[in-house]
């Protein structure tokens, strides 16, 4: 399943940082103020202080121009470039996802999602659970409750074996198209979602909570989203 990090940087010029650190280098790379850096990712000014000393201690720099100038000289600027825009992008979808989930208020619109630890699922049950979907531990079958299922050759094999039962109720999720073909050969009429590439994701998820709560109206936020995706890919940046 394609994730924000499918191109993941861990070290710069041979020095290792952490998943976060490079989030940070991103934004310094870019945007200037703690508070700024902070909103991106979700997190207080003072975690930004904290991991922006601890940057200067590994690279041996004193201040955010410095900082700057040896990513340039490395070989990795690009790819920082194309992560701060992912960056934007998640901060622009999660912003979305909380308008949704004022929306769920007073509702219970739960879905079970099978093995919702694995890293290819992690990622979504934080996203559905933002927009205000619970998330629960055992399919159930008392009240009409969706079940997502990231489809691999092993589910597939299941479900022709188990003779198709409550496939209605299911929501799959395919990365891989040549996987997803062979499913719509044998079954029609269901819920198939595409994850091929790593920015389907939003759609993904987008499609996964229409199909949750129909009677919601998520044209705006939707409409919003891919407005202001569009502008952040068009951002243009000296590289």
């Amino acid at each position: 399943m394609p994730t924000i990090d499918q191109n993941k940087i861990t070290q710069i010029q041979g020095i290792k940082f952490t998943s976060r650190e490079i989030d940070i280098i991103a934004c310094l790379l870019n945007i200037n103020g703690r508070k700024r850096v902070a909103e991106i990712l979700n997190i207080s000014p003072r975690t930004v202080e904290v991991h922006i000393k601890n940057i200067l201690k590994k690279t041996g720099r004193s201040s955010q121009d410095e900082i700057k100038d040896f990513v340039c000289k490395s070989d990795q600027k690009s790819l920082m470039h194309r992560h701060y825009l992912q960056l934007l992008l998640n901060k622009i979808f999660l912003t979305q996802l909380i308008k949704i989930s004022s929306q769920f208020k007073n509702q219970n619109i739960a879905c079970y999602i099978e093995e919702p630890d694995l890293e290819s699922t992690r990622r979504i049950v934080e996203y559905l659970k933002i927009a205000g979907i619970v998330i629960i531990n055992t399919p159930n079958t008392s009240n009409r409750c969706y079940q997502l299922t990231i489809l691999n050759k092993h589910k597939l094999l299941e479900i022709s074996q188990n003779n198709n039962q409550h496939v209605r109720e299911k929501i799959f999720l395919f990365s891989n198209k040549e996987l997803r073909d062979k499913f719509l050969n044998q079954y029609t009429n269901y819920n198939v979602i595409d994850c091929f590439q790593a920015d389907q994701i939003y759609s993904a998820v987008f499609k996964i909570i229409q199909i949750l709560a129909p009677n919601i109206n998520l044209k705006y936020e939707i409409e919003d989203f891919y407005k202001q995706k569009e502008r952040v890919i068009n951002l243009k940046i000296d590289l």
